[in-house]
């Protein structure tokens, strides 16, 4: 059987089920530091620049963006051919994956797909990046939300959005076809700098800014959006950012959400406390992401997730003068304008950007080095892929688990009951070679015991930044 899926007019055929296959300030908002609460839809602030000259710059809440207009699909039904005069024009010939594009190297691999590079050898010769999922491994909701994340991709189409080129599904398995970035990840170019300036960081999340802005105007919210998904077009520019992974992401009319899904230290006060919630969720994750990348903390850091969503949902967060004192103050308005708890008085994708720290003169944004924060952010990025490198091993240490039970076997003990175990029950993984098991599973305790470490350095409990 073969499938190749497209986008209808306006993304009318998305399914809108649960998904998954992130100067002085002189802004009027009413908020502080401890605790961002209501402000105001009308901001006003200054921009400096490099002569001493000052511009004043307002910016306020727009309207509510009207619903794109709904097109009538079009259905050309052609007559079928009859025997005696066969017309072969009136069909269309769908060509295999494989006759379209050739597989490369593989790039990466997640909880059910393969991610390879791949050679388009029909059009354009490009490279390309393809998400391969075996549909025997999936669940009903995980393949629902491959097609759901094609097809609202396929009606966007902004520079800082990754492309979907195609979705095939042949012989039981999907191919997801992407464009492919070069880039790699934003947090782990910036974390390799010897210098670090507010410019670099402000023109990283205009790029975000930009990418929300467009596909909250199509009535898409994200849903998702963190470092892992901000992605870098090239490898010599730092601010062409492009917003990837929409598996979460969802077609909505106003505050409308009542799902809780999403990543615990970027969610909303409003997803977190199961309100009803709309665009503004991705607005406050983007002020989150701000946070980072210029205190080189995350706001909301709590190893207990109790303390931490009480934080969240009171607007809780605090600027350390061990990492903030160098930090602008249009800056520090900002966030506080993107984590205000009442998302009503957030600001929106296009008030952020008029912002006058997203408008400030560069050579302004230069005199402010960051470079005292990047041991900080090289921190909270490591300890950020040591959790995604512990979840995926134990998820490992699961599957072998399982095969030993499925087999009979007794001679592994789930003692910590985290899918984990000491090298000296590998032996009893039956149908896995003893040394690779072994390996595995000590692997996965060291992991365990780092991960601890790290959130004890990177992630204290109610204690500033340690002094660098």
């Amino acid at each position: 059987m073969l499938r190749m899926f497209n986008c209808t007019a306006d993304n009318q055929a998305v399914d809108q089920g649960n998904a998954r296959s992130p100067m002085a300030a002189s802004g009027s908002g009413k908020t502080n530091e401890a605790g961002s609460g209501r402000g105001s839809t009308t901001r006003a602030g200054s921009v400096r620049g490099g002569a001493g000259m000052v511009k004043q710059v307002s910016y306020h809440r727009e309207q509510s963006f009207a619903a794109p207009p709904v097109r009538p699909l079009s259905i050309d039904v052609q007559p079928a051919p009859t025997v005696s005069q066969p017309n072969p024009s009136k069909y269309t010939v769908v060509k295999k994956f494989t006759e379209l594009y050739q597989l490369g190297e593989k790039l990466g691999e997640g909880g059910f797909a393969v991610v390879h590079m791949a050679t388009d050898m029909v059009n354009t010769k490009h490279k390309v990046a393809v998400k391969i999922a075996k549909l025997d491994k999936l669940k009903d909701k995980d393949a629902t939300a491959i097609r759901r994340e094609f097809r609202i991709l396929k009606g966007l189409d902004h520079r800082n959005i990754v492309k979907a080129l195609g979705l095939y599904e042949e012989q039981q398995t999907f191919y997801f076809v992407l464009e492919f970035v070069c880039g790699g990840e934003l947090f782990d170019r910036i974390v390799q700098k010897k210098q670090y300036f507010e410019k670099e960081a402000r023109d990283a999340i205009r790029s975000v800014f930009r990418a929300i802005e467009y596909f909250h105007k199509h009535d898409i919210v994200h849903r998702d959006l963190k470092p892992e998904n901000l992605l870098l077009t090239t490898k010599e520019d730092d601010a062409d950012v492009k917003v990837a992974d929409f598996g979460l992401a969802k077609v909505v009319q106003g505050n409308s959400i009542t799902e809780r899904v999403g990543t615990s230290q970027y969610l909303a006060p409003e997803v977190v406390e199961g309100r009803a919630s709309g665009k503004a969720v991705d607005m406050w994750a983007a002020g989150v992401i701000l946070f980072i990348l210029l205190g080189g903390y995350s706001p909301f850091r709590n190893k207990d997730p109790q303390i931490m969503f009480n934080d969240i949902c009171k607007g809780k967060f605090k600027f350390h003068p061990q990492r903030w004192s160098n930090v602008s103050e249009e800056a520090k308005d900002l966030i506080r304008a993107l984590l205000t708890v009442d998302q009503n008085d957030r600001l929106t994708a296009t008030q952020a950007l008029a912002h006058p720290w997203i408008r400030a003169d560069d050579e302004f944004l230069l005199e402010k080095e960051l470079t005292d924060n990047l041991e900080e952010l090289r921190q909270f990025n490591a300890a950020r892929k040591l959790k995604a490198g512990v979840h995926v091993v134990r998820t490992v240490n699961m599957f072998l688990r399982a095969i030993n039970q499925k087999k009979q076997s007794s001679s592994f003990r789930d003692e910590n009951g985290d899918g984990s175990a000491p090298p000296t029950q590998s032996k009893g993984l039956k149908g896995v070679p003893s040394g690779m098991a072994a390996a595995i599973l000590e692997h996965a305790n060291n992991l365990a015991a780092a991960e601890a470490t790290a959130n004890n350095t990177a992630n204290p409990v109610a204690t500033p930044p340690s002094k660098r």
